[in-house]
């Protein structure tokens, strides 16, 4: 058997929400239970029963006015769901967002790292070539020769 935190990690978050939804909404007199404790501090003993309970009927309300407060309660309940059903889906897109900007991002990075690499750099080694530059050096010859200076005497 699955443990029930393992089955429920597999779950969306619209199912996670809806169940805690039909459970609190299933459950009130469990809620005001434990509200007092954490609200005042004063722990309940087990005799004492919160003073609405979804079995018992509250005083002073005629039958049919419950029903009407039952479909009250029901349309709220489902406006609330469908908010929440919403958020989580502004939630999703703006993660999903993020998401594609951040492997944009990425995606541009690789590229301009590609477009780096494949830069030529230049020589730094000069030539071995023995002819070249030997026509310069032939005129810096002649021109040696046309300024040297008579002998002093």
């Amino acid at each position: 058997m699955i443990p029930k935190i393992a089955s429920d990690s597999a779950k969306s978050a619209r199912t996670i929400a809806q169940q805690a939804a039909k459970q609190i909404f299933q459950e009130p007199g469990e809620i005001v239970k434990s509200g007092a404790k954490q609200v005042a501090g004063i722990e309940s003993t087990p005799n004492q029963q919160p003073t609405l309970v979804s079995s018992q009927q509250p005083e002073g309300i005629p039958p049919e006015n419950i029903e009407s407060l039952r479909q009250q309660d029901l349309v709220k309940s489902r406006g609330l769901m469908d908010k929440l059903q919403g958020d989580l889906k502004a939630i999703r897109d703006r993660a999903q967002q993020e998401k594609m900007q951040k492997e944009a991002t990425q995606q541009n990075v690789i590229a301009a790292r590609a477009q780096a690499q494949t830069l030529v750099e230049p020589n730094t080694r000069r030539s071995r070539n023995i002819l070249k530059g030997m026509g310069k050096k032939l005129s810096d010859l002649k021109k040696r020769a046309e300024i040297r200076m008579p002998p002093s005497g």
